[in-house]
């Protein structure tokens, strides 16, 4: 008995089940198709924990990792809800999306670490975005993967001799 190799593990989202992934090699694209787990009755509230009911619902396309030549998109239905406790509002996505997300998380890292070893405008030889949204994407990585940085003991001093020169000191 042969194992056959499988891509779900690669899209596997809890909570989540792929309904079906489609191909087309004329535009090198793939297509993952998502679905919320029928067996999850609710939705519950980030806040107080109380079943959330559905207010509206939207078809998402959203941006991730390439595998190998082909582009991937997974395209599902995000739907709003609200909590009836405590009002609050919330979208439901996949982990690892931002409700307003373009691409998946794992794909900005992907971006950010290519950051590290290539110019930002190169990286769109190898990604399908822009060279401005792998700035972005690579900001906004640092920006929560890196330390804030320490200020303490920092003075700044100007120059008796030229009143133009200022330095730091640490």
């Amino acid at each position: 008995m042969s194992a056959t190799p499988s891509l779900r593990p690669m899209f596997a989202f809890p909570g989540w089940v792929i309904e079906r992934i489609d191909i087309d090699w004329n535009i090198k694209h793939a297509f993952v198709h998502l679905r919320r787990d029928g067996r999850i009755q609710h939705v519950r509230c980030s806040k107080c924990e109380t079943p959330m009911g559905q207010m509206k619902t939207n078809d998402r396309s959203v941006q991730d990792l390439p595998l190998g030549t082909l582009q991937v998109n997974l395209l599902f239905t995000a739907f709003q809800g609200r909590c009836s406790r405590c009002g609050n509002i919330e979208t439901v996505t996949p982990p690892g999306l931002a409700p307003k997300a373009q691409a998946t998380e794992r794909l900005k890292r992907h971006v950010s670490h290519l950051c590290r070893y290539m110019p930002c405008d190169k990286v769109p030889e190898f990604i399908a975005i822009s060279g401005g949204t792998a700035r972005r994407w690579d900001k906004e990585m640092l920006m929560k993967m890196l330390p804030a940085p320490k200020r303490d003991g920092i003075r700044a001093f100007l120059s008796m001799k030229n009143p133009l020169v200022m330095g730091i000191i640490f």
